[in-house]
């Protein structure tokens, strides 16, 4: 899951980078939220965009920029 969805790639070259590239998205799931709300009209068939900021020095956000509210059928 990339782009849009706010994924990262972590490359692996050899057999001997799995090790640091296992711990290093270990790390990142172990200190990541996750966000929700619920619109007040969520299936009205529009885009919806999203923003999220932080205002700490040192903390990033990686988030989808927004989805496309479709009535379930």
């Amino acid at each position: 899951m990339v782009g849009d969805a706010g994924g990262v790639i972590h490359h692996i070259k050899t057999e001997e980078d799995v090790p640091a590239a296992t711990k290093k998205l270990f790390d990142q799931i172990r200190n990541q939220y996750t966000l929700g709300y619920t619109p007040p009209n969520p299936f009205a068939g529009k885009d919806r965009r999203v923003k999220v900021e932080v205002n700490v020095p040192g903390y990033s956000v990686r988030h989808r920029s927004g989805y496309l509210a479709m009535p379930l059928k």
